[in-house]
């Protein structure tokens, strides 16, 4: 950890204390990885593997990180703003991701799937919140200006997988598709045309 909030007996709170508390432990961690890890995207876990007992058409994607530069906060952050300074975050895939994989339809042809990933950092837990009512503390407001609308709760940063087909061809002439813009490609499945399993053997992980 870096910096730390200090606060006061008697003080009024603030929502910066708080919000600073989270950014300032976030910071930490950031450096830290950077320290170990640099600052190109390293993945850790995110195994690929067949469906088990019986491979059929799916490739789970186990639990694992994502290390990646992101702005420290792209969109405000609360009262603290918009951060655009890029650090070295770590995103989580918390459960395992099934992808489904369709074989090319037409005879003779291949193709290349490839799973992808990339850190994605946004606001999720939306809730109506309640708000202090200085005209009746009993009677809290439901929502900014007792509007009822609703605020994020909690800013997540996550591992998103993808799955990008590529062109099907001639087998022996498939290509593996390149990664979209801010991912990084972690797997190329091949399947044939009539294929109805996937096994390890199909499963290439990318440099």
């Amino acid at each position: 950890m870096t910096d730390r909030v200090i606060v006061y007996d008697g003080a009024l709170p603030q929502t910066t204390d708080i919000l600073n508390a989270s950014k300032f432990a976030l910071l930490g961690d950031s450096y830290q990885n950077r320290a170990i890890l640099g600052t190109s995207t390293v993945v850790a876990g995110l195994a690929a593997t067949p469906t088990s007992p019986t491979a059929d058409l799916h490739v789970t994607i186990g639990v694992g990180t994502i290390y990646q530069m992101d702005p420290t906060d792209a969109a405000a952050y609360g009262d603290l703003g918009i951060d655009n300074t890029n650090i070295v975050k770590q995103g989580i895939l918390a459960s395992p991701a099934v992808l489904t994989i369709t074989p090319p339809a037409t005879s003779g042809f291949s193709q290349v799937y490839l799973v992808q990933a990339i850190l994605s950092d946004i606001d999720a837990g939306q809730l109506v919140l309640s708000y202090y009512n200085s005209a009746d503390e009993a009677a809290p407001f439901s929502g900014p200006a007792n509007s009822g609308t609703s605020n994020y709760t909690t800013r997540t940063c996550t591992c998103a997988i993808a799955l990008k087909a590529g062109t099907p061809a001639t087998t022996g002439a498939q290509a593996t598709p390149t990664p979209d813009a801010g991912y990084v490609g972690l797997y190329a499945i091949t399947v044939a045309n009539g294929q109805t399993q996937i096994t390890s053997g199909y499963i290439a992980a990318l440099a």
